[in-house]
């Protein structure tokens, strides 16, 4: 089963040449037990989070 969640995830750290959780949850402004937690299905990531990882990339929020 595809996750979109950790999808964006990992194509925002890609993109940045992130090579942490760490890094990324400096990056989006979160905890990394927050990232943690969208990794592993315990929460699920809010529209508002979407929209940072969306804005991050520079792609349209439409999709995601």
């Amino acid at each position: 089963m595809k996750n979109v969640t950790t999808d964006l995830l990992d194509e925002v750290l890609k993109v940045k040449g992130l090579e942490s959780d760490y890094a990324l949850a400096k990056l989006l402004d979160v905890r990394t037990q927050t990232i943690s937690s969208y990794r592993t299905g315990r929460t699920q990531m809010s529209d508002e989070m979407a929209l940072r990882a969306t804005r991050v990339l520079g792609r349209a929020p439409a999709p995601v």
